[in-house]
């Protein structure tokens, strides 16, 4: 499932709130050998949001974050995955490229119609003249 395929990449929504921390938060943390963070001792860290690399030692003492700051960056790693399956392993940057690019090549045509479809979809958004 990908971009090229027009399936958006199975996502399942997670009941992770932010705002109700877990009993026992400060008891203890789960700490990453890679980056060295201790991550929140919930079962849904079981890889480092930052390297993505298992949690499986845990060790007294409280984590590294607040449970907030936690659960949103669990959240970003999770959207940067989809992100990177969607896009194919391209980046932001280059997607735009890759869709006016003939034979491998960059297209003037295309560049030139795509310049004027966003001139012309600003004007009818914003109602703007460009003179």
């Amino acid at each position: 499932m990908s971009r090229s395929n027009g399936e958006f990449p199975k996502y399942i929504k997670l009941e992770l709130n932010a705002e109700e921390w877990p009993d026992n938060y400060w008891d203890c943390h789960r700490k990453c050998a890679a980056c060295g963070l201790g991550w929140p001792n919930h079962k849904m860290f079981t890889k480092c949001p930052e390297c993505n690399l298992g949690l499986s030692s845990i060790k007294a003492g409280p984590p590294d974050m607040r449970w907030p700051d936690a659960v949103m960056s669990f959240h970003a790693a999770r959207f940067e995955a989809l992100y990177a399956t969607w896009n194919e392993g391209i980046t932001d940057e280059q997607l735009p490229w890759e869709e006016l690019k003939t034979d491998g090549e960059l297209d003037n045509n295309k560049i030139t119609g795509a310049v004027e479809e966003l001139i012309e979809t600003s004007q009818e958004k914003n109602d703007i003249q460009i003179r």
